[in-house]
């Protein structure tokens, strides 16, 4: 049974009074900075004040509110204050910190969550991932900005991991978060590919149509990714995966739709992220054990090492730069000659790498890259689009960044994540006794290899597009452990 803020509270008086308690001091603390910065922005001075109204309504209908803030986040939008260097989506974000306050509220109060939960593998590594993350920012080089990115991390797992486990043991509600969350997205992806249309879907423009509701080409390419093989699966599952031939034939048109998006998107690292998805289609298909891919990979990387100069020697012949064009585009993802683009993740990896170097224990911090690789920039790796201020965003690499913010435990916590939850998905597709409960499995995992496949080039983990589905389908897959493998068909 799933946590029911409603009936299970044994002491809603007392909690609605911490409630009110606290929402009257974040309001007493945002009016203090307010009058000490005028600037600061009005909204975070605003949030403060509508706590209470939507604690009320969560008590009324918890899960509700949940959904609300799933249903949000593929339209949410960004603001971003100056002053207090602080980025908020609106509203999902305020919704999201809302119900991980009422969820550690229920769990002081109550103290009632299962034993499975609390030690299931992927809950594990998250306990060592979060106290990683705490140990760095306090020997960040910024706490603040430190400490408020784990905050964040600590509201999306709470609400979408450990909640979510017990909430996705009804395995409808599975399929109704991906439904919930693909409706909402494919708005996202029509009104970016009416806006491409009027400038005649050229590559230039691919880059600022999908505002408002994304920032960038790459997040938003990389969340459609990530929503295509979850909605194969839910067309796959059929009448015993509670689809319809009506939701089958929906779940393909969103599936087309999508793609047409990522194509459109020209986002080289989303392409390539549906390759990685396809071959681990074929690992699956082919019952291939993790140990068996750790040894793969650890092959090809001791023949990378001997051969690095070779092989970067036959990249440097390719000269095709990105521009429209599908074929020439996609010539182009290998090309480290004259590809701007290319060149500038070479400079931002090589920039991570040099942090790495100094601080290679704990980092300079979890968030900090940002606002410290340009000193460690290399001025033969500096291309056109690079700055000297280094302000040009984070390393495009979701293995890179932690490795120069948290140290080598950084990375490899990371690792470890993406092999729990590999671990996982193979125990299910390979053993689960149910044939929709396999094939959910089968779609979560895909969608979360997407992810890290595009993380090799990209890094979205600041992104509460991608966070959202990230620690959701880890919840999906830890409860598909927990409750699903063993069901039987009924």
């Amino acid at each position: 049974m799933y946590f029911d803020f409603t009936n299970q509270l044994k002491q809603p008086r007392s909690l609605m009074l911490w409630a009110t308690l606290l929402s009257l001091t974040g309001i007493g603390t945002g009016y203090f900075y307010y009058q000490q910065f005028p600037e600061y922005n009005w909204l975070l001075f605003f949030l403060p004040a509508s706590l209470l109204f939507v604690v009320f309504l969560i008590f009324r209908s918890f899960n509700a509110v949940f959904w609300l803030a799933v249903g949000c986040t593929p339209l949410s939008l960004a603001t971003l204050d100056q002053t207090a260097n602080l980025g908020l989506s609106l509203p999902n974000e305020p919704l999201i910190m809302l119900l991980m306050f009422i969820i550690l509220l229920r769990l002081f109060f109550v103290r009632s969550i299962e034993n499975a939960i609390l030690k299931h593998p992927i809950s594990v590594g998250i306990y060592f991932y979060l106290g990683w993350l705490f140990i760095t920012s306090c020997t960040s080089t910024m706490p603040l900005v430190s400490f408020k990115f784990l905050l964040s991390r600590i509201w999306f797992i709470v609400v979408f991991y450990f909640y979510g486990i017990s909430f996705f043991k009804e395995k409808k509600n599975i399929s109704r978060f991906i439904w919930i969350y693909s409706v909402p997205l494919a708005i996202a992806v029509i009104n970016t590919i009416v806006q491409h249309n009027e400038f005649a879907f050229s590559r230039d423009a691919a880059f600022y149509v999908m505002s408002p509701f994304f920032i960038d080409h790459g997040v938003y390419a990389a969340t459609i990714a990530f929503m295509v093989p979850p909605l194969i699966a839910l067309a796959w599952v059929g009448r015993k995966g509670g689809q319809s031939s009506g939701l089958q034939v929906a779940a393909i048109a969103l599936i087309l739709l999508f793609t047409s998006g990522i194509l459109l998107s020209y986002t080289r690292a989303a392409w390539l992220s549906l390759g990685a998805a396809a071959a681990l289609t074929v690992v699956f298909f082919m019952r291939i054990r993790l140990w068996f891919l750790l040894l793969t990979t650890s092959l090809v990387t001791v023949v990378y090492v001997n051969f690095k100069d070779d092989i970067a020697v036959m990249l440097s012949r390719n000269k095709q730069v990105s521009e429209t064009g599908f074929d020439r585009q996609f010539q182009s993802i290998t090309n480290i000659s004259t590809d701007n683009s290319n060149l500038e993740r070479i400079n931002r990896w090589n920039s991570a790498i040099a942090m790495f170097k100094e601080k290679p224990l704990t980092g300079f911090g979890p968030g900090t890259y940002i606002f410290n690789y340009a000193p460690y920039q290399n001025s033969a790796d500096l291309t056109p689009i690079s700055t000297n201020f280094g302000d040009g965003g984070n390393s495009h690499s979701e293995y890179l960044n932690p490795l120069a913010e948290t140290g080598l435990p950084g990375l490899l916590l990371i690792i470890l994540l993406v092999l729990l939850y590999l671990h996982t998905a193979m125990k299910l597709v390979y053993h689960a006794r149910m044939k929709h409960v396999r094939l959910l499995a089968f779609g979560i995992a895909l969608g979360i290899s997407t992810y890290y496949a595009h993380g090799v080039l990209n890094n979205y983990s600041d992104s509460d597009k991608t966070m959202v589905l990230i620690w959701a389908f880890a919840g999906m897959l830890a409860s598909l452990d927990i409750y699903g493998r063993r069901a039987k068909e009924g």
